[in-house]
């Protein structure tokens, strides 16, 4: 009831400011042709720190110029929020001008509070605009807060974007039934187009599933071109949500990594590698690792990542799983939940390349379609191609010892025994 008769209240004040709108007409239907002054914003969420209020005028005044704000609503001045001003002022020769609402977060109650601003009136030669009043919702401790992530992403041929919720006291809120969270694009700031560029498969919404740690924000990739490849998205307000450190993200879409060029051996890490022997565990054997030089390399040539010709140029140890001869390699999949033995998550391009000897042997040939994973990486100022070998079965004696074929799959070696090597670019 109380807070029926605090917005009837802001009303009555909405409405005694709208003859303002007409008072300085000077045509004969009563406008005003005055450039009129507006909050720029006009609903805000509030838990903790500072929402600062945003006025603009259509046109720059000759003189600094000041308007006096109103305060309303159920939330006290110096008891729940402080201000930075009085007034707003828009300074000679510019359009805009702000003052800060700042929570005072120790007297914080248990339900939310409302504060209502008035533009209270508009100096001499401007009107106020229809959008003269805000109101901010200032949450108490039974209120949350949601962000996302991260404030930039990448798309391949696809993203998904997390949002995290938490409450009052910064700790992970799951909701009880599923929620959904509103993103808007901002179209200043973005260059790609929706339906052209990107497509958001389940629309503008953030799906977050009841008892869930996080909510998934889906966007494919239409096409990728230079300079109109960025979106901005934006966390629209939502009743009893606050907005966290994290309102913005700014995406990039860059389409799947194209690895074409001349690649020389670099190293090997074998730091991952593990072969189940019997029952138990045992590194790789150190005196049969296969030996490389930077002698060793390989050609892949495509305009696209959907298809490469593949040349290696291998020496003796390679060559017992690439083989010889150029063929057509085919992209199969972006993998984004690739994770080493430690559990950490890469992303890799999946490759199917044909003629290879899974069994990585000069004396047993197992020859088929293997899949092949690459990842563009930077380190020490470098670029790297890294390649995983993980679709290989070892042979007794050879870099590791015997795998029976009831333990391995398809993950199995990707996730648990890969050769890792790594190439740099031929210049």
């Amino acid at each position: 009831m109380r807070h029926m008769l605090y917005r009837l209240m802001f009303l009555s004040v909405v409405m005694c400011v709208m003859p303002s709108l007409v008072s300085c007409s000077d045509d004969d239907n009563g406008v005003s042709t005055l450039p009129q002054i507006f909050i720029e914003k006009s609903h805000f969420t509030m838990a903790k720190g500072d929402v600062t209020i945003l006025v603009s005028a259509e046109a720059p005044p000759v003189q600094d110029i000041r308007i006096p704000v109103r305060f309303g609503g159920s939330a006290v001045r110096d008891v729940d929020y402080t201000i930075s001003d009085e007034g707003v002022v828009i300074k000679a020769g510019e359009t805009t001008g702000s003052f800060t609402v700042s929570r005072i977060e120790e007297n914080m109650p248990d339900d939310k509070l409302e504060l209502f601003i008035n533009l209270a009136e508009a100096p001499s030669g401007y009107s106020l605009g229809l959008v003269n009043y805000a109101s901010i919702n200032l949450l108490g401790k039974n209120g949350y807060v949601m962000s996302f992530m991260e404030t930039a992403g990448t798309i391949d041929l696809d993203g998904e974007f997390k949002l995290k919720l938490y409450d009052m006291k910064g700790s992970m809120y799951r909701p009880k039934v599923e929620e959904i969270f509103e993103v808007e694009i901002d179209a200043e700031q973005s260059t790609a187009v929706e339906g052209e560029h990107f497509e958001m498969p389940e629309g503008h919404v953030i799906k977050y599933p009841a008892n869930a740690r996080e909510g998934i924000l889906k966007v494919n990739m239409l096409k990728v071109e230079p300079g109109r490849d960025k979106i901005v998205f934006r966390l629209v307000d939502k009743d009893g949500y606050a907005v966290g450190a994290n309102p913005e993200m700014t995406v990039t879409i860059k389409g799947p990594d194209n690895f074409s060029g001349t690649w020389q051996f670099d190293h090997f890490d074998f730091a991952d590698v593990q072969m189940y022997e019997d029952w138990g565990m045992a590194n790789i054997y150190p005196d049969k690792v296969p030996v490389a030089s930077a002698d060793d390399k390989m050609v892949l040539t495509g305009e696209t990542y959907e298809k490469y010709a593949f040349t290696p140029q291998f020496g003796k140890d390679l060559t017992k799983y690439f083989g010889s001869g150029t063929r057509d390699v085919e992209f199969i999949k972006v993998d984004k939940e690739f994770k080493d033995q430690n559990g950490v998550n890469t992303n890799f391009t999946r490759l199917k390349v044909p003629g290879i000897n899974i069994s990585f042997s000069d004396t047993k040939q197992d020859i088929r379609d293997a899949q092949v994973a690459f990842n563009l990486i930077q380190s020490d100022g470098k670029v790297y191609l890294e390649c995983w070998i993980g679709d290989w079965i070892p042979v007794y004696g050879e870099y590791g010892g015997d795998l029976s074929d009831w333990i391995y799959d398809d993950t199995y070696l990707w996730t648990m025994a890969p050769i890792r090597i790594y190439f740099t670019r031929v210049q």
